[in-house]
């Protein structure tokens, strides 16, 4: 009985060892799946030196969907740029974020530079892929994409269920982006998103994030909040898009402490260059 129990007591730690090593073999597929498909070179357009983009991703142990792309459109004369969280956790979250880029870029290449067609035919193509994933709890994706008109600093923008951007380094000093917004992607199909207009200054900067920042947990089970993250980019400086990105993220890590990170934090910074570095 007892050499029986010890071997039932083994067979046990070996299963469950294997189960862990297949989890951890999952979690670092879903992070290669989503960190292959994010554009990762800066700077970003190296032929535009009137335009300053940067993003980084601080993936969670569970990755999430979080997503962020950019491409020059209008003969090199706009740029689209989007920030999105998928629905889900793991694997599934991962594909879901792929499918999700490859949809909203077919979209921008097809009805550029109208953001609300735009929107549109992504909120549709996702809406369908909802449907046939009720199974699995549906599919969903909130998102924030906007188009900067390079010679003017003029923006359209619009909010599908996601947290305004906050514009800072200009005359007016720190602000959000006011938007009407709509429903997540993927959750009422035929929707008409609202497109929203406003202007980014030379030497401004657009900081778009995820709410793996502000929902960012410490030890105490505290939000990082909208709040503080005002107050952190209130002290930051602009002089390029990758200090306001760093700032963030420092910040953050130094209010999580040891906490475990929960979610995906995700921050894309768009920044309008007076000139040409020398």
């Amino acid at each position: 009985m007892l050499v029986a129990g010890l071997r039932a007591a083994e067979a046990e730690l070996v299963h469950e060892r294997e189960a862990k090593q297949r989890i951890e073999g999952e979690l670092t597929a879903a992070q290669a799946i989503q960190m292959g498909l994010l554009p990762r070179r800066f700077p970003a357009f190296p032929d535009h030196p009137e335009i300053d983009v940067y993003a980084r991703i601080e993936p969670a142990r569970m990755v999430g969907g979080d997503l962020y792309d950019y491409l020059m459109i209008g003969g090199s004369s706009r740029l689209f740029f989007l920030i999105a969280d998928v629905s889900g956790k793991g694997i599934p979250a991962a594909l879901l974020m792929a499918v999700t880029k490859e949809i909203v870029r077919d979209a921008v290449l097809t009805f550029e530079p109208a953001l609300d067609r735009i929107l549109a035919e992504a909120n549709r193509k996702l809406a369908a892929a909802s449907a046939e994933l009720q199974s699995e709890g549906g599919v969903f994706v909130t998102a924030f994409a906007g188009i900067l008109d390079l010679g003017s600093g003029a923006i359209d923008y619009a909010s599908a269920g996601h947290d305004s951007p906050f514009l800072l380094g200009g005359s007016t000093g720190l602000r959000r982006l006011i938007t009407e917004g709509g429903p997540p992607l993927g959750t009422i199909d035929e929707f008409r998103y609202p497109i929203d207009h406003d202007r980014i200054e030379l030497g401004e900067v657009l900081l778009l994030f995820t709410d793996g920042v502000t929902e960012a947990e410490n030890g105490e089970r505290t939000l990082y909040s909208s709040e503080r993250l005002a107050k952190a980019l209130a002290t930051v400086q602009t002089f390029d898009a990758r200090r306001v990105v760093a700032a963030v993220i420092d910040d953050v890590s130094r209010f999580i402490g040891g906490a475990e990170q929960a979610d995906d934090m995700t921050l894309l910074a768009v920044r309008r260059v007076a000139h040409a570095a020398t």
